[in-house]
């Protein structure tokens, strides 16, 4: 499996390259059509590391049975996980258009989104903490 993870890893990046080489033929000519490039290369190889994260799900959810950790929190831990990878790709996107402002309010949102989630979190821990305390 790591020897196939390891060549997987290696088509992952000679796609990445070969649609930056291509994004930078059409970025003096048809801008647009560079931007759309960079998007098609980006969801491609998303599309490839769906199989990865079902397979860290998996691990994940034996490691929360063996510890005995609510499926809450393992849902959160993906949720969070999932929003840092979309603000990650969409304002790195809006960067390589050009669009700096909307880049960093994508970046600004997904921070107060994973503010939001983890809150339920701290407060499960908080509460641990001052039982033992308590």
């Amino acid at each position: 499996m790591e020897m196939e993870k390891s060549m997987e890893m290696i088509k992952i990046c000679l796609l990445g390259l070969s649609g930056m080489f291509i994004s930078i033929l059409f970025k003096n000519g048809k801008q647009e059509y560079s931007i759309y490039i960079c998007l098609i290369t980006g969801v491609i190889i998303f599309s490839f590391a769906i199989d990865t994260v079902v397979e860290i799900k998996s691990v994940i959810e034996n490691l929360g049975n063996y510890f005995n950790v609510g499926n809450q929190y393992i849902a959160t831990l993906f949720k969070m996980s999932g929003i840092t990878y979309l603000a990650e790709f969409a304002s790195n996107i809006c960067k390589d258009a050009g669009y700096g402002a909307i880049a960093g309010q994508i970046e600004m949102f997904g921070k107060l989104s994973l503010l939001l989630l983890s809150l339920p979190v701290m407060l499960a821990l908080l509460d641990t903490v001052s039982t033992f305390l308590g």
